[in-house]
């Protein structure tokens, strides 16, 4: 749908692939270590543990809460 007012160039910048061979196409492009375990690589980053702290928080309709992030630097 989208295609017809791509170019071609952009176009051949994306890749797709169902599941059978998305662990292939990925590794093609992204080396085993910064690739998540969930797609079969060896990367563990990001991942959540049971040893997190989770906050729940309620947002109700028409309001504007701010929500902070605590981010480590690698």
């Amino acid at each position: 749908m989208i295609s017809h007012f791509l170019t071609v160039r952009t176009k051949s910048k994306f890749v797709f692939a169902g599941p059978s061979k998305s662990t292939e196409i990925l590794l093609r492009y992204i080396d085993p270590e910064q690739l998540p375990v969930k797609y079969d690589g060896l990367s563990k980053d990001g991942e959540f543990t049971n040893t997190d702290v989770v906050t729940e928080i309620t947002v109700r309709q028409a309001s504007k809460p701010t929500v902070e992030f605590p981010v480590t630097e690698i």
